[in-house]
């Protein structure tokens, strides 16, 4: 069987990443959820986002400045940090907006804020405090990036210590709260790869053990049964030999 985490260091820090459609072509994405899903490929581009959210908020109102505002932060903050698949990690965010808006339904501009900012403060956690992102973008967004926000580990707390934490006090959050995380992990599935054996494994067991159930609990049905359908997916790849290097 080919090793899953094959190539990791030569696609993360190759000069130019996959395009975003090659992305979405390499995806785990199962038979089911492919024409729900197709936007992914379709809309790819601050063009693409501005139409799509003409049809809720007329240009120049609140909620139109606040998604681009978040965007062109998020986009411009990023850089051209990789992940382990060689895309820009705000290829990530930019799914996520996507996926909570076509796929969920919502339109609040805070949610879709907040899925444009949630990895600024874990990935700069001294220029992106929650408080910084609070006063650049109002209460209700830093809200929402708040409970997408993992804590910095503990000392004496292991790192699944430290993930029990985060989805305990997730537990204890909104409806939409939940939905914006269930989000991240979706797109986190559908992009899993080059991760070791344990770290997959890890990932994939959070997911059944956290997400799932919280997700459950608050009736999110649709998206509690596409994170589902992927990880029948990723199980098909794993009992096919398919690596997930790609």
């Amino acid at each position: 069987m080919p090793r899953l985490s094959a190539g990791v260091r030569s696609a993360r820090y190759r000069k130019y990443g996959p395009q975003a459609r090659t992305i979405v072509n390499q995806m785990n994405m199962p038979e089911q959820l492919r024409d729900e899903l197709s936007f992914l490929g379709v809309i790819t581009d601050r063009e693409g986002l501005i139409a799509l959210i003409q049809s809720e908020h007329v240009p120049g109102s609140y909620g139109y400045k606040h998604i681009l505002d978040a965007h062109d932060t998020a986009k411009r903050e990023m850089g051209d940090r990789r992940r382990h698949s060689g895309e820009r990690e705000f290829r990530h965010a930019f799914r996520c907006a996507l996926i909570l808006w076509i796929f969920c339904g919502a339109r609040d501009p805070c949610r879709i804020a907040g899925e444009f900012l949630h990895d600024l403060s874990e990935t700069f956690r001294k220029k992106w405090t929650l408080e910084r992102i609070g006063a650049r973008f109002g209460g209700d967004t830093e809200n929402r990036v708040r409970h997408m926000t993992k804590p910095v580990q503990k000392r004496g707390m292991s790192k699944r210590d430290s993930e029990r934490e985060f989805y305990r006090l997730l537990g204890l959050a909104s409806k939409e709260d939940v939905e914006n995380k269930g989000v991240d992990v979706l797109d986190n599935l559908l992009t899993l790869w080059k991760r070791s054996a344990k770290r997959l494994g890890r990932k994939i067991d959070d997911v059944i053990q956290f997400v799932l159930p919280l997700l459950h609990r608050h009736g999110l049905e649709k998206l509690r049964k596409a994170i589902i359908l992927v990880l029948w997916e990723i199980r098909r790849k794993l009992r096919n030999g398919i690596a997930f290097a790609h």
